[in-house]
Parts: C-alpha cells; structure tokens; sequence
C-alpha cells in the first residue's frame, strides 16, 4: 500500500505481513524462513500452536478422560485408541521433541506492519537531454513489420 504515512508530503510504503513466531511472540527465523515442507511441519491451519503439545499418550492418560464416569470402550478397545493416538503423536509431536524443535509446537502467526518512508529527491534538470522525448513510465507500441 502506498500512502503519505507520517504526513510529510511524500509517499510511504506500507507492508503487512503474517510472520511465524513460537514463545509468545518472538520472531522465529528458523521457521519464518525455511520451507514447511522441507521440515515435514503438519500444517494444522494457520497457528498450530493453537493446539498445545499434548503428552505422550498413555493408557492412563486415556482413562483419565472418563473421571467420575463409566468407561465405554472394552481393554481391547482402549488399547487400540492409545495405540491409534500414540502412532499419531509419535509422528507430529513427538517427532518435534525427538528434534530438539519443541518450541515449533508454540507456533502462532502474528499480523505485522512495515512501513518504509519515502524521501523527497531533488531532480537535477540540467542533466536531462531535452532533445529526448521524455519516457519514464511510458511504454511506446512499437510496430513491427512481418518478414
């Protein structure tokens, strides 16, 4: 976006941008920087760190979800949901920890805003060929002839 930002009579740009930060709010290089797909990062929209790093899952774990209540699901049947929720774990978060890349877990994309303020430039006249028609920003149609 171009605009007088400061008011000083010149043109200012303006760049909005989403930047990957991880801890709260720290700028992340490494991950702003680095393709998502050459790190293998899951894609969980646009702020995976919305989804916080869950624990490893465990039969435990598991049966906590049904505190104070009666339990659905047979051994057989638990089992298999915490082998299902470890296979996927193992391969998302626990691949970030096996990593040392615990804090890519924290991702969050955050809006910023740079503004580049422009400058007033005197143009020497002087130099200018005035024999020379004048041809910044204009694009003459050149005809061309079929051979």
């Amino acid at each position: 976006f171009v605009d007088d930002w400061n008011a000083d009579g010149v043109q200012d740009l303006l760049i909005g941008a989403s930047v990957a930060t991880v801890n709260g709010g720290d700028f992340s290089d490494e991950l702003s920087w680095e393709w998502e797909d050459t790190n293998g990062i899951e894609s969980a929209g646009k702020d995976p760190g919305l989804y916080p790093p869950q624990p490893e899952p465990t039969r435990e774990s598991f049966l906590a979800l049904f505190e104070g209540r009666e339990i659905p699901y047979t051994d057989e049947e638990i089992e298999e949901q915490v082998d299902r929720q470890f296979h996927f774990w193992y391969q998302t978060v626990g691949k970030r920890i096996r990593e040392n890349r615990e804090h890519w877990l924290t991702m969050r994309h955050q809006g910023r805003l740079y503004v580049m303020l422009g400058s007033k430039r005197e143009i020497n006249t002087t130099s200018i060929d005035e024999s020379q028609p004048e041809t910044i920003g204009e694009l003459s149609h050149v005809e061309r002839s079929p051979d």
